[in-house]
Parts: structure tokens; sequence; C-alpha cells
């Protein structure tokens, strides 16, 4: 199952120090506070949202 994006926006928008979250098909973007928030918090929110989910953090 591959997530879909209510579950990927939903599981950034749960992260502690992101301000929005919006999420495609193909992509999400997020704002955030680069004070609370690590990469590595994002990608794992990501990849916990759905099976063959992958994740990569551009700024």
């Amino acid at each position: 199952m591959i997530a879909c994006p209510p579950k990927v926006q939903s599981a950034l928008s749960n992260i502690d120090g992101v301000s929005t979250a919006s999420a495609t098909r193909k992509s999400a973007t997020v704002l955030i506070d680069r004070n609370k928030v690590t990469n590595a918090q994002l990608i794992k929110a990501v990849q916990s949202a759905g099976n063959g989910f992958n994740a990569t953090v551009v700024k």
C-alpha cells in the first residue's frame, strides 16, 4: 500500500515545529522551524505514513 497525500500531510503536520504541510501523490512541502525539526524527523514521518513511500529533503 502506498501512502496517500492526506496520510503524509497528517504525519508531517503532527511534528512539533511544522507550521504548514501539504502533500500530493509526488511530493510534499512543509514550512518548519529549523530549531525544532530535523531532516531525519521529516523523513521518518513520511516513511511511516505508508509502505513504499520514499523521502528526500530538498532545500
